[in-house]
């Protein structure tokens, strides 16, 4: 089932949804230490370093929750909706 981004401008946010599923992920700045764990996690490849910080720079988003689980500062929150 394919999960498409269809969030714009902030780049700290991305929406995907495939099927019945919508998924939110939300990075908080002020929380993110620039560790990488949650880009290295991510099997869509949607998150990047920029500028020392986590940000969504790719089109698709699972919805799976890795970059979440291994955010060791609790900076990203995945929601399904």
């Amino acid at each position: 089932m394919p999960y498409f981004f269809v969030g714009g401008g902030n780049p700290a946010r991305a929406v995907g949804k495939g099927g019945e599923n919508v998924f939110v992920v939300t990075i908080d700045q002020d929380k993110c230490v620039g560790c990488g764990e949650c880009a290295a996690a991510c099997p869509a490849k949607i998150l990047s370093l920029v500028d020392g910080k986590a940000e969504v720079t790719g089109e698709e988003c699972m919805g799976c929750q890795s970059c979440m689980m291994m955010c060791p500062t609790e900076a990203i929150v995945v929601q399904e909706y």
